[in-house]
């Protein structure tokens, strides 16, 4: 039973453009072999199918690549979706599984890419930046002069966060300052991956829900990521 939802998506014809971040899992989970040949390769071929969507409806769009495990790595910044497809996917290939989940620091390294946020969580001001958003109430953060560019993310996990500090505080501030977060799980079952999180990270649909959802198939994966190319119709 496929257990995603629809979310609306703008036409082709929009003139506003869309900065999309997949980020996406490669903890040493991804490596499970209940997808053949691994979770991490279904991951691979979702981003792909999402990428040759964007080629074809909208080859003006960006799409950037964020890989999170213990730490978070820039596998592709940002690159128009026409030109860069190659790049990108030629990046994607290059994926390996590592240890650890750490979904606030993929987000705030996609941060980094949407809105020029610093990535505290690797940078030496790691134990600063931790105690004053203990003590004192984070700024909001600021879209970058590009107003015309909508920011997306894309997060895909298989697990639960389980090193660093809490993601929510990151992800709030992404919803403020305009991106939309779409969360998916994967793999054998919703017990696997901390849903309750997950939901709290994401986004909230036009249906009044969390834009999330947990997809136990590969081929329902590259279809919701097809679907997730789409652009967002204007609110």
């Amino acid at each position: 039973m496929q257990s995603y939802m629809n979310f609306a998506a703008a036409p082709p014809g929009e003139d506003r453009t869309e900065t999309l971040i997949l980020l996406l899992d490669n903890s040493g989970s991804m490596e499970s072999e209940d997808w053949p040949p691994s979770r991490l390769a279904g991951a691979i071929k979702a981003s792909e199918a999402l990428v040759d969507l964007k080629v074809r409806q909208y080859p003006h769009d960006r799409v950037g690549v964020v890989a999170f495990c213990g730490s978070a790595q820039t596998v592709h910044w940002p690159t128009g979706a026409r030109t860069g497809a190659k790049d990108l996917k030629r990046s994607l290939s290059r994926l390996e599984a590592d240890s650890a989940t750490n979904i606030t620091a993929g987000l705030e390294t996609a941060s980094q890419m949407l809105v020029g946020e610093t990535n505290q969580s690797s940078n030496k001001g790691r134990l600063v930046g931790w105690l004053a958003e203990l003590l004192f109430e984070p700024p909001p953060v600021e879209r970058p002069a590009d107003k015309l560019s909508a920011g997306r993310i894309v997060l895909l996990t298989d697990g639960e966060h389980n090193t660093g500090r809490s993601p929510k505080a990151a992800a709030g501030r992404l919803k403020a300052a305009g991106v939309t977060i779409d969360c998916i799980g994967i793999g054998g079952s919703p017990d696997e991956v901390d849903e309750k999180l997950l939901k709290a990270i994401a986004s909230v649909g036009p249906n009044g829900q969390p834009r999330y959802a947990f997809i136990a198939d590969k081929q329902d994966l590259i279809r919701k990521f097809q679907q997730l190319g789409n652009r967002l119709r204007p609110a």
